[in-house]
C-alpha cells in the first residue's frame, strides 16, 4: 500500500506539470488582455482620466475551465489503469486474502482503530 502511495503521488505530479504550464499560458493570456480604455471624470474637479484595467474574466477562464474538467476525467482514468498495471507487476492483486499473520508478533491481535464488527470507527 505503501508503494501504491509513492507511486500516486508521482503520477500527480507528472500530471499537475502539464497542467501548470497551460494555467500559466491561460493566466498570461488574460493578463495581456486589457479591458477597453474607460474614461472616469471626478465631479469635483472635472478633471477627466483615461484608465485601462486589466480583468481575470476573459476568454482564457472557460477555456481553462473546459480543459481542467478534461484533464481531471482523463487523470482519474489513466490512473487507474496505472494502478491495475502496477499491482499486476508487483503482484499485489488480493494481496490482503493471502496476507499470514506475522509468527513474530508475541503481542496479542488487535483490530486498532476497528470496531469488533468490522466496520471503521
Amino acid at each position: 500500500q505503501v508503494t501504491m502511495y509513492f507511486a500516486f503521488l508521482g503520477y500527480y505530479t507528472r500530471s499537475l506539470m502539464l497542467l501548470s504550464v497551460i494555467g500559466i499560458i491561460c493566466s498570461y493570456w488574460q493578463y495581456t488582455d486589457l479591458s477597453p480604455v474607460i474614461e472616469i471624470t471626478d465631479p469635483v474637479t472635472q478633471i477627466t482620466k483615461k484608465t485601462q484595467y486589466h480583468t481575470y474574466d476573459g476568454k482564457a477562464t472557460p477555456i481553462f475551465c473546459v480543459l481542467i474538467s478534461i484533464a481531471v476525467t482523463f487523470f482519474l482514468e489513466g490512473w487507474k489503469r496505472r494502478q491495475a498495471q502496477l499491482a499486476f507487476e508487483w503482484n499485489q492483486q488480493d494481496f490482503e486474502k493471502t496476507e499470514r499473520t506475522r509468527p513474530q508478533y508475541n503481542g496479542d491481535l488487535k483490530r486498532g482503530f476497528w470496531s469488533h464488527d468490522g466496520d471503521w470507527v
